[in-house]
């Protein structure tokens, strides 16, 4: 595994994609011990199309590939870079963001199954920080959009209750079981309410 020692994001021209960069110093320990030191530097082009860390990128105007899952903490830094250029910068569009934040979501999916850490990790280095000073937490901006939620996300239904609570005697005089009525109560995926909030927050759709 990858290491990343260090980073920076700079522009030589605020007004161009290929101008502004991340720099990430990685190492990786080597066969006997060796330390490979490597720099790589990824454009807002690079960046914007790196939404599956199986895949091996090709960096614009380099000869180097990358595959992020062998970097640790990558994620971290890619929502970093691309966050900072959205909000600072008109190089990447409402739609663009949105659907980059759509599909590292759905990368989240499929190696984090806590859909309650996904929505919290994903709020937190995903969301424009706009976004994060309007509500507490991921949970107050879904509350929000409730209303919302409940039109556009289809529910499922858990059943609860019919737990033991002890025994009665019938007519008979036999001990039976007593239990709680049972009931369906309805749920929503939490992924599927998150995903609503970022359309219409990014989006104002």
């Amino acid at each position: 595994m990858k290491e990343i020692t260090k980073h920076s994001i700079c522009s030589m021209d605020k007004n161009s994609r290929e101008e502004t960069c991340m720099y990430l110093w990685v190492e990786e320990m080597g066969k006997e011990g060796k330390v490979w030191k490597n720099i790589v530097g990824l454009d807002v082009n690079d960046a914007i199309k790196m939404v599956d860390d199986k895949e091996k990128y090709t960096l614009n105007n380099q000869t180097q590939t990358i595959v992020p899952k062998y970097i640790r903490g990558f994620d971290e830094y890619i929502a970093n870079f691309v966050s900072v250029v959205y909000e600072a910068t008109e190089l990447i569009s409402n739609a663009e963001y949105l659907d980059f934040c759509l599909k590292r979501l759905e990368l989240y999916k499929s190696y984090m199954h806590n859909n309650q850490r996904i929505c919290e990790t994903f709020f937190s280095r995903y969301m424009p920080k706009a976004v994060k000073q309007k509500y507490r937490d991921v949970w107050d901006m879904i509350k929000t959009y409730e209303p919302v939620i409940q039109g556009e996300v289809k529910p499922y239904y858990v059943e609860r209750g019919g737990r033991f609570m002890g025994c009665y005697t019938d007519d008979w005089g036999r001990r039976r079981p007593l239990t709680e009525r049972k009931y369906w109560e309805k749920r929503y995926d939490f992924v599927d309410e998150l995903k609503v909030c970022i359309r219409k927050e990014l989006c104002n759709e």
